[in-house]
């Protein structure tokens, strides 16, 4: 288990004072995080703040909570403070958080502390609950379930501020909480009353200088900087679909209303019956028999509905070792899938459907193909190129797409297909608004100012949005013509629909 930083003290002190007068309590300063004075206060939050242990809800205090909050938010006071008052040449203590946090004296052991917490968590009666868990604390800082339990009393007193700091505990401890980061994400952005951004981000900075991939890309959210801004971290990407594999097909399409495969094979077989051109009659022609790059292949959702497009192996999956470059090397027909997920990819491997299957990210994938296309032959090359690429539900975890439409490009044939789904980042109710952001990034793949900035942007979904103008420009950069687009409502997030586009493009 990693290690749990110590924690300390806030002292809030109300009067005029010095840092001096600490040593009058027998306090150590180096025990202490940060001191705040304030010669004015309200009343209300002071009286609510001293009249107990911790700023619990109590008879007739009720009244007193929102001017706490408000007053816990300015001056970004994120642990119950020991609260201290002027009064004369004495510093007098309003409430006893300094005796509480610092005794080592617990009454039980720590077994019968956690149930006792829990017993009271149960039963409603949350401040018995909570004082149960700090003395749990006391004497044993990382206990994960007293942690994330303390954190839930706050949440369900509406006081978030006071709960981040039980919340990035539990995250120190174990990055890989997903319920633990959800309900930090969720006190951040969904709460009446959020903490402050700076509290925010400081909790988020401290977590990703661990390594918590999770942790990088919310802070790349909410500050709009660092690598996360134009693409997303591929071990987030990794920890989010291994998360949710057994589950996934099933969330997506009965939960989500998630239909994108379905719309693009119904966009491409009508551009099939309806387009003139040799290239497009070709492909008619050989429909059964396609070459296929299914990126972000997920649990095969694609090879599912294209299903009569290609061939798939003679032999299960699972008995067929092809790697992409294989394929790249060979000009039969073949479903090519490639998921950043292995545990996806496992669900994938049960389909017999697939010639290869990869655990790969989406660019080492086009560059082991287009690594193989170089060796073949230029006369014979264009056999060996692809009839169509597939990103369905994919780009909102790519970010950049200029250099995954140039090597797309390259490994289609003449007249071949691009089929993608995006969230169309001018509606998107998710757009966080950044005080400040990563410079748009420039280079030969992109248009200027488009990622992030009005093409691309990460939203408070931890998903890219894309806007259509930025898909019109790449289609002409790298020479595909837009031959389909469907707006329509990609899937809901909570209540919330999202709205996306269907694309299929042809190559020129």
């Amino acid at each position: 288990m990693a290690c749990v930083e110590p924690q300390k003290s806030i002292i809030l002190v109300v009067g005029d004072w010095q840092v001096n007068s600490l040593s009058t309590l027998s306090y150590p300063r180096d025990q202490v995080e940060k001191v705040i004075t304030i010669p004015a206060c309200p009343t209300e939050p002071i009286s609510y703040l001293s009249s107990t242990l911790s700023p619990l809800p109590h008879d007739g205090s009720e009244a007193q909570l929102p001017s706490c909050i408000s007053f816990l938010n300015q001056h970004a006071i994120s642990r119950v403070p020991a609260l201290l008052q002027k009064e004369g040449d004495s510093l007098v203590i309003l409430n006893n958080a300094l005796d509480y946090l610092h005794n080592d004296e617990v009454p039980f052991d720590a077994a019968s502390l956690l149930r006792t917490g829990l017993d009271n968590y149960e039963e409603m009666r949350m401040t018995d609950a909570l004082i149960a868990f700090d003395h749990l604390l006391a004497r044993e800082p990382n206990h994960n379930e007293a942690l994330f339990n303390a954190a839930c009393i706050y949440h369900f007193w509406s006081l978030p501020i006071l709960a981040v700091p039980y919340l990035e505990r539990v995250l120190q401890a174990n990055s890989s909480d997903a319920v633990a980061h959800t309900l930090l994400w969720n006190l951040a952005t969904s709460s009446d009353e959020p903490p402050p951004l700076s509290v925010i981000i400081a909790t988020y900075e401290r977590l990703a200088s661990r390594g918590d991939a999770q942790a990088t890309t919310r802070l790349s959210v909410l500050t709009g900087k660092g690598d996360g801004a134009v693409r997303t971290d591929r071990e987030y990407v990794r920890h989010v679909f291994d998360n949710m594999a057994s589950v996934f097909e099933e969330k997506l399409t009965l939960h989500l209303q998630y239909d994108a495969p379905w719309i693009l094979e119904q966009q491409i077989s009508t551009f099939l019956t309806s387009n003139q051109s040799p290239e497009t009659a070709e492909l008619l022609r050989r429909k059964g028999s396609w070459r296929i790059f299914d990126l972000g292949c997920g649990s095969g959702l694609c090879a599912k509905v294209f299903r009569d497009y290609f061939a798939p192996p003679s032999s299960p999956t699972s008995e067929v070792h092809n790697s992409i470059a294989n394929v790249g090397n060979s000009v039969e027909s073949a479903a090519i899938g490639v998921d950043i997920s292995p545990k996806m990819v496992d669900i994938c491997h049960g389909l017999s459907l697939y010639s290869s299957l990869s655990c790969a990210d989406v660019y080492d994938a086009l560059h082991e193909f287009l690594s193989a296309l170089s060796s073949v032959p230029e006369a014979s090359r264009e056999q060996h190129r692809l009839d169509m690429v597939i990103a369905a539900d994919t780009f909102v975890y790519v970010g950049a797409l200029g250099r995954f439409f140039h090597l797309t490009q390259e490994i289609l044939k003449k007249g071949g297909l691009f089929a993608f789904s995006t969230e169309d980042l001018d509606l998107s109710p998710m757009k966080v608004d950044n005080a400040s952001s990563e410079p748009a990034l420039d280079n030969e793949w992109e248009p200027e100012g488009a990622v992030p900035g009005w093409g691309a942007k990460l939203l408070k979904s931890a998903r890219f949005g894309h806007s259509n103008r930025y898909i019109d420009e790449l289609a002409g950069r790298y020479h595909f013509r837009v031959v389909a687009h469907t707006g329509k409502t990609l899937r809901t997030e909570g209540t919330t629909p999202l709205q996306g586009s269907m694309f299929v493009l042809q190559k020129l």
